[in-house]
C-alpha cells in the first residue's frame, strides 16, 4: 500500500511512499529498520538463529521496502546500528562503507536518497521545517512545565501544542524532566548491560544476541531522535515492541554473562 507525499498548502506530490498495513511510512521504515539491524546482526555470527542462506534475500527485500518507505529517520537509525556492529562487533564491517558510499553517490536511487538526508538535516524541505519547529515549541513547553509535564502536572494552557516528532521530547513533554530522567535510566541500563557483556565474553561466544539485539536497540534509539512513534500511544504496536526489544537485551546480557568460576552453578551439581 502506497500514499503521496504531502506537498506544500495542503497539496500532494507525485511521490508514493509504502505505508503497507502499517498507517504511516515512517512506522514501516521503523519496522523494517528493526528488522535489517537484526539481520544484519545475525549475519556476522557463527551460529544465526535462522539459516543463513535467508538472511541475504530477506535483507535484500528489507533495505528495498526501507527505500520504498523514503523515511530518513529508518535510514540513520539503521546506519546506527552498523556502526554500533562495527564498532563493538566486527571492525571490517567497517569496510563495507567504502563501497556502500560509493554506490549511494553513483546509483541514481542513492542520490535521491542522499538529497533526502541532506535536505532533512539542512531542514530545507516542509517536513523538516516542521520538526524545528515542533522542536522549539517542545523545549518551550518543557520549560513551563518542567518537573511533571502536561501529563500528570497542572492542566496546560488552552491551546498548547503537545507533540513533537522526537521520543525524549515527546516524554519530558509528557511526564517532564523528571520521567524525562527515569525513561533515560531505563533505555540506558540493558544498553550499558549488553556493552559490559560483549566486552566480556569471549570470542567462542560470540553467536550471542547481544550484539544483535544491541544495534536493534540503538537503531531504535537513534530514529527515535527524528520521530515519535516509539513512544506515541496512538502507535501501541511500537511502543510494545519497543519495550520488547528492551527486555530482550536485558535478557540476552544475562544469559551471556561470564558465568563465575569459584563456585559451580547451582544447576551444575543437579543429577544428569
Amino acid at each position: 500500500m502506497l500514499r503521496f507525499r504531502p506537498g506544500p498548502n495542503n497539496t500532494y506530490t507525485d511521490v508514493l511512499r509504502a505505508t503497507g498495513t502499517s498507517i504511516d511510512p515512517n512506522v514501516l521504515g521503523g519496522l523494517l529498520m528493526l528488522a535489517g539491524a537484526l539481520m544484519l546482526g545475525q549475519a556476522l555470527v557463527p551460529r544465526p538463529v535462522v539459516p543463513r542462506w535467508t538472511l541475504l534475500p530477506a535483507g535484500v527485500v528489507v533495505a528495498a521496502a526501507m527505500i520504498a518507505t523514503d523515511s530518513r529517520s529508518s535510514w540513520v537509525g539503521l546506519a546506527a546500528a552498523w556502526a554500533f556492529l562495527a564498532l563493538f562487533r566486527e571492525r571490517r564491517l567497517a569496510l563495507l562503507a567504502v563501497p556502500v558510499g560509493a554506490a549511494l553517490l553513483v546509483l541514481p536511487i542513492g542520490r535521491v536518497m542522499l538529497e533526502r538526508l541532506v535536505s532533512g538535516f539542512a531542514a530545507q524541505d516542509r517536513a523538516a521545517a516542521l520538526r524545528l519547529d515542533e522542536y522549539r515549541q517542545a523545549v518551550d513547553l518543557i520549560s513551563s512545565y518542567p518537573i511533571l509535564g502536561v501529563g500528570f502536572g497542572g492542566a496546560p494552557e488552552a491551546g498548547t501544542f503537545v507533540g513533537v516528532s522526537n521520543i525524549y521530547l515527546l516524554v519530558g513533554e509528557q511526564t517532564g524532566l523528571l520521567g524525562l530522567g527515569l525513561f533515560l535510566a531505563a533505555v540506558a541500563t540493558p544498553l550499558v548491560g549488553a556493552l559490559r557483556t560483549m566486552s566480556a565474553v569471549d570470542r567462542a561466544a560470540e553467536d550471542r544476541l547481544s550484539a544483535t539485539l544491541g544495534a536493534a536497540f540503538v537503531a531504535a534509539l537513534v530514529a527515535g531522535l527524528f520521530d515519535h512513534y516509539f513512544m506515541n500511544p496512538r502507535f501501541p504496536h511500537m511502543v510494545a515492541l519497543f519495550w520488547v526489544y528492551a527486555g530482550l537485551l536485558a535478557a540476552a546480557s544475562c544469559l551471556a554473562g561470564p558465568v563465575p568460576t569459584s563456585a559451580p552453578s547451582p544447576v551444575s551439581r543437579l543429577p544428569r
